[in-house]
Order: structure tokens, then C-alpha cells, then sequence
């Protein structure tokens, strides 16, 4: 190594260790690939934020390059995280899962609700927020 060079760390191991470290043992091996996945896209392209949602918390990972390590922020919720939208916007609350699956994986999803208006779901991981959002129809 030429002096002065920065070792980059290896980004999925540090993923995949914060994930086992709040998940330990629940996460199927393939569930958690696609995450580990996703947790590293969203470092890239968000200055070091990532996020996840599900059923009843979200997990905010900030990757903090000077110490090459994660740190975590967990909010535990009493309700389904994405239920009021559901509500609010008029979609089926089977609808969720593939909702919260898809936001981790690409941090926004389009759909339509049960009125047939198109409508986007985000999530910012840098802000620790959700929104949605109508869209227009398409001509």
C-alpha cells in the first residue's frame, strides 16, 4: 500500500454485520443478501444514509467513513409504520409488505390505489423520512 492511499472498507461485510446485529437470526439468507444489497447501494448514493422499513420499526444505518464502521438508530413503533398511508391514500393494506419490500430495496415504489389513481411512495434515508405522492396519469 503507497503511503497516504485509504483502505476502503468492505462495505457488505460492514452491512451484513449491522443486520445480524439487529436481526440476529431472523432474516432468512436471501432476505438478507438483497438487503446487504440495498444497505450499500444506499450508502453510495446517499453521503453514507441508508434505511429500512418494516412491519413495526425502521432502521436508519449511517456508514461514517472516519471510523469505517455503522452506527444504527432503530425506531420502534407501536403501529404499522406504513398503515396510515394505506388509509390516507386509499390502498389495501395487503398492499404493504410489497410496499415496505420494495421501498428497501429501491426507496420508492409507484402503484395505484383502489380508486386507480397513481400515486409514489419514498423514502429518504438521509432524512429519516416517508412521503407519497399523486402522480399524473399518463396520456
Amino acid at each position: 500500500m503507497v503511503s497516504g492511499e485509504r483502505v476502503t472498507p468492505n462495505l457488505r461485510k460492514l452491512a451484513r454485520q449491522a443486520l445480524q446485529f439487529y436481526y440476529p437470526g431472523q432474516l432468512h439468507e436471501a432476505d438478507l443478501k438483497e438487503l446487504v444489497k440495498s444497505v450499500v447501494s444506499q450508502w453510495e448514493r446517499f453521503d453514507g444514509h441508508a434505511g429500512l422499513i418494516f412491519h413495526t420499526h425502521r432502521l436508519w444505518l449511517q456508514y461514517k467513513p472516519e471510523t469505517c464502521q455503522p452506527e444504527g438508530q432503530q425506531d420502534h413503533l407501536i403501529a404499522n409504520i406504513l398503515g396510515p398511508f394505506a388509509a390516507d391514500h386509499d390502498f389495501a393494506p395487503t398492499m404493504l409488505p410489497m410496499l415496505a419490500r420494495t421501498l428497501n430495496l429501491r426507496q420508492r415504489v409507484e402503484f395505484r390505489n383502489r380508486a386507480g389513481k397513481r400515486l409514489r411512495m419514498r423514502m429518504n434515508p438521509v432524512e429519516h423520512s416517508f412521503s407519497i405522492e399523486p402522480l399524473p396519469e399518463e396520456a
